[in-house]
Parts: structure tokens; sequence; C-alpha cells
């Protein structure tokens, strides 16, 4: 992986992802892909970073796999089935980025300042809420190519928008269509549109307030918002119980309710 394909920085306990190879639309390349994998991982693990912000340089967020690339035809059969025992002999969470952003304990950011399409858009769907660009776009374009949807998309897009529509963006993704930054806030792809000046500061800014919040209360947020969606009431019930007795026995804990009392705001040190 050449260092220049995917940038990472930190600021006030914010992580920084941006894709950076805009010659090539941010498509995920090798390179792209281990640098994904490399900061997701950075950046869960490093417990000074409290949120994320995932983001691409150019004209596009991801466009996706690099189709000019793909190892298609029976004569690279062998290498295809090669790469997949490969991937087969590892867990999930050491090859993909997406995994790895859904199951991290921090809050991911995704600032979509632009094309968000085919397994990019799977990307985009895999942080915790997304900002888009007014110029954003996303569609489901692996069926154009006569591939199945990836990169996390069957199991990420039914669950933010609804089968059914799932599908009419698929069948829309088939035509090379795409859906526009106000239809994606419309169906709850994206929680905000802003211009393109202000996509990064709005970004920057929710993810400091994140970071400015409790880490546990955070991660536990998280795990039980998705999980919650796969569970019963009850056992809904029984983790909140479980979280919040946790909690409690944290300093974190202990310093929320201290500054309740004394009417000032928390500072939280992840403990």
């Amino acid at each position: 992986m050449s260092e220049e394909e995917v940038l990472f920085r930190i600021e006030d306990g914010v992580g920084v992802i941006t894709l950076n190879r805009h010659d090539r639309r941010n498509a995920l390349t090798p390179g792209i892909r281990d640098g994904l994998i490399k900061y997701t991982s950075l950046a869960d693990q490093d417990p000074s970073i409290r949120a994320v912000v995932l983001t691409g340089n150019g004209t596009a967020f991801c466009s996706g796999g690099d189709v000019g690339n793909f190892s298609v035809g029976e004569e690279n059969r062998e290498s295809r089935e090669k790469r997949s025992s490969e991937i087969g002999s590892r867990s999930l969470s050491e090859n993909h980025y997406g995994y790895i952003i859904r199951n991290s304990k921090k809050i991911f950011v995704g600032a979509i300042n632009g094309h968000a399409v085919g397994a990019g858009f799977g990307l985009a769907l895999s942080t915790d809420i997304c900002i888009a660009s007014e110029s954003a776009k996303f569609g489901v374009f692996q069926l154009r190519r006569g591939i199945q949807p990836d990169g996390g998309l069957t199991y990420l897009l039914p669950r933010v928008v609804g089968t059914q529509k799932a599908f009419e963006l698929a069948i829309k993704g088939s035509q090379g269509l795409t859906i526009d930054a106000q239809e994606a806030l419309n169906i709850g792809v994206v929680m905000k549109v802003v211009t393109a000046d202000q996509l990064m500061d709005d970004a920057m800014d929710l993810a400091k307030i994140i970071a400015k919040g409790s880490p546990i209360g955070f991660a536990l947020a998280k795990r039980g918002f998705y999980n919650g969606t796969e569970w019963s009431f009850a056992e809904a019930i029984n983790s909140e119980a479980e979280g919040v007795n946790y909690c409690f026995g944290t300093e974190d804990g202990a310093e929320g309710v201290r500054a309740f009392k004394e009417k000032r705001d928390p500072v939280f040190i992840g403990r």
C-alpha cells in the first residue's frame, strides 16, 4: 500500500480517514482496501481516538470496486479460487473494513463528498452517521456489471431503507442510475445534506461532540442500536440493564452523576 492512497490524522480526539486516489475516484484498489483496514483497526484500538470521520478526496467518496482490474472469465478461475480460500482462512475482522467499522467501539461519521456507488455505497452505510454534500450520489451499480451487490450492501441497505426500497435501488443501479443527496436524506441513508464547503466542518463538529461524550456510553449505545434489530424486546431490556449496571461502576458513570448534581458539563475519560 502506498502511504498516500489513504490518509490519516488525529484532531481533538477525532481520527480522520481520507480515501486519496481521486484519479481512480477512490475505487477500492488493494491499496485503498489495505489502508481502510489499517486505519479503521488503528482507530478502534487507540483510546485517544473517540470518534472517526471517513471521507474521500476529489469528486467521489468511493466509486466501488476497481472494475478495470477484476479477475473474470474461466482463465482466471484458479486465481479467484485461491483468493477465496485465503480469505476464508481468516476471520472477517481481519479482511473486511465494513465489518471492522460496524464492530468498532468508536462512532464513525461518514462525510460523503461525492459518488458513493457499488461497494462504495456499502462503505458509506457501514458508518454510523452520514452527512452528505449536495453533490453526493448513491447507487447499487454491481448489477450493471453482472455481479451481486457486495461491500455489505445486502445486509446494510434493507436495514436502512427496507427490502422493497432496496430492490428499487438495485433495479435503478442495474440501469446505471443513482439517487441524489436529497433523496438519500428522504429515505434515511443520510442524516443531513450540506454544501460542499460545509461538509467537513459539519462532520468534524459532530465528531468532536461525540468525542467529548462518554466512550463507554457511546460504545454500548452502538452495540445496542445494532444488535437491537436482531434481539427480542426481552433480550434488549436485559442487555440495557447489564450495560447500565456496568456504567454505574465506571469513573465516567460517577462523573456523569457528579456533573449533574454540580450543574456543569461532565468531563469523561473513558474509564
